[in-house]
C-alpha cells in the first residue's frame, strides 16, 4: 500500500516536473521573442523618424526632425532653423495636422513593406493652408503609387486638385 502511494506521488512529481519544464521553455521563447521585438523596434525608430521628417519637410518646407517616444508616438519636433525642440501641442492645429499626415503615410509605407495596402485618411488636410495643401497632395500622389489611398471628406473643394487624378465617389445625403 505504501509502495503504491509512493509510486502515485512519484508520478505526480514527474508530471509537475514536466509542467515546470514546459513553463520554462515557454518563458525562454517569450524572452527571445521580446528581445527580437525590441531589436526590431530600435532599428525601426530611426527609419520611421527619417521618413516622417522627409515627408514633413516636403509639405512644410522646413527641417523638422520628429522626436518619437519608445512607444512610437510623436512627442515633439526639433526645428533645425531655430535649434530648439518644441512639443507638438505648441504648434498650430494645421501644423499638427500636417505632422499627423506625414506620420501616417510614413508608418503605412513602413508597415506595408512594398505591398499595396489600403490607407484611409479622414479629412487629413482640412486645416492646411493652400500652399502646404498642394505640396501635401503632391506627396499623397507619390505615396499612392505604393499604397491605396482612400480620402474621406465633407469638403471636396479642399482636395479638388487631387480629385482630378483620382476616382471620386460622391455619397448622397
Amino acid at each position: 500500500d505504501d509502495l503504491a502511494r509512493l509510486r502515485e506521488q512519484l508520478e505526480e512529481v514527474k508530471k509537475e516536473w514536466c509542467r515546470e519544464q514546459k513553463k520554462e521553455k515557454a518563458l525562454e521563447l517569450l524572452w527571445k521573442l521580446f528581445e527580437v521585438a525590441e531589436r526590431e523596434r530600435r532599428e525601426f525608430l530611426p527609419y520611421l523618424r527619417e521618413k516622417v521628417g522627409s515627408h514633413l519637410q516636403e509639405v512644410v518646407r522646413k527641417k523638422y526632425h520628429p522626436k518619437l517616444r519608445e512607444d512610437l508616438c510623436l512627442s515633439s519636433l526639433f526645428v533645425e532653423e531655430w535649434g530648439v525642440e518644441i512639443p507638438l501641442e505648441v504648434f498650430s492645429f494645421g501644423t499638427r495636422e500636417q505632422v499627423a499626415f506625414a506620420y501616417r503615410l510614413a508608418l503605412a509605407l513602413s508597415v506595408a513593406q512594398g505591398e499595396k495596402w489600403l490607407v484611409v485618411l479622414e479629412d487629413p488636410l482640412a486645416n492646411t493652408d493652400p500652399g502646404r495643401r498642394e505640396r501635401a497632395l503632391s506627396l499623397l500622389e507619390k505615396v499612392a503609387e505604393q499604397l491605396q489611398i482612400l480620402v474621406v471628406s465633407c469638403s471636396p473643394e479642399v482636395y479638388a486638385s487631387y480629385f482630378q487624378k483620382a476616382h471620386v465617389i460622391h455619397l448622397k445625403e
